[in-house]
């Protein structure tokens, strides 16, 4: 009853070249992680200043050295190093997805074309970590958000830089990522996803035991201050993420010199 159509409109929008498929290919994940990550920080923020009470009689054990201080303040720290692992493992993710256009051969038909594939792969990886970035800032927005509604007293300027603070770890891991993907690509997504669930399980651990520095110093997660528990370790931040951006390039330098692996 209904005439049959064989054709439908061009959506081209964004598509103006590899920076522009990647901001389209990336955007309906993203749209989803900031939600979810807005409404976990606005539930941080809500319940900081009910769950202060119950926390301040933590002075020590695995509370505390989760959360970096004892205190009160361990609930919010302790919310932020789950944050942390949380981006981790978004940036894994974004690993995987750059192998999975090379696997299920949407690059071939890409780089048939006049595209060369060093432009593609550095504007999959800048919209991924602008990305996290854009994470960091909107679980410390929406958790200053939830703060002020109860009055916590939380400061706004703080707790953006707490959620700057967890990028690092995020940008390490899809820099780790793209590394092992231009060197053996099948490899890419496992190898984001291990560092992800060493540094969990070496961090979670080593709080129980008192594992010795060398081993927690294995986990990325270890390296992120426990802000705003804590004052932000700039300089820590600042070299995790340079290894993350030297891993990225030196990968993004081997994808050019080998040839397409499919699945």
């Amino acid at each position: 009853m209904l005439p049959a159509s064989d054709t439908a409109p061009a959506r081209t929008r964004l598509l103006t070249g590899p920076f522009g498929l990647a901001c389209r290919l990336a955007r309906r994940g993203a749209l989803g992680w900031f939600a979810g990550l807005a409404g976990g920080g606005l539930i941080l923020g809500l319940t900081a200043k009910g769950t202060e009470a119950v926390f301040s009689s933590q002075s020590g054990g695995v509370v505390a050295r989760l959360g970096g201080t004892a205190g009160g303040a361990s609930y919010l720290g302790l919310g932020f190093l789950i944050i942390a692992l949380v981006i981790a493992v978004a940036a894994a993710g974004q690993a995987g997805a750059t192998r999975d256009e090379e696997a299920e051969g949407y690059l071939d038909h890409l780089l048939a074309r006049p595209v060369a594939r060093l432009p593609w792969l550095a504007g999959r990886l800048t919209v991924s970590a602008a990305v996290l970035a854009a994470d960091g800032l909107v679980v410390g927005l929406f958790t200053w958000a939830g703060a002020a509604a109860t009055g916590a007293g939380l400061n706004l300027a703080t707790l953006l830089a707490a959620g700057v603070n967890v990028v690092p770890a995020g940008i390490f891991v899809l820099g780790t990522g793209a590394l092992v993907y231009g060197l053996a690509p099948r490899l890419a997504a496992v190898a984001a996803y291990t560092v992800v669930a060493w540094s969990f399980i070496v961090e979670i651990i080593g709080a129980g035991i008192g594992a010795s520095r060398w081993l927690l110093d294995t986990s990325v997660l270890h390296h992120i201050a426990r802000a705003p528990a804590t004052a932000v370790n700039w300089d820590s931040a600042t070299i995790l993420t340079a290894l993350g951006i030297a891993s990225a390039i030196a990968g993004a330098l081997a994808f050019t010199r080998r040839d397409l692996a499919g699945a």
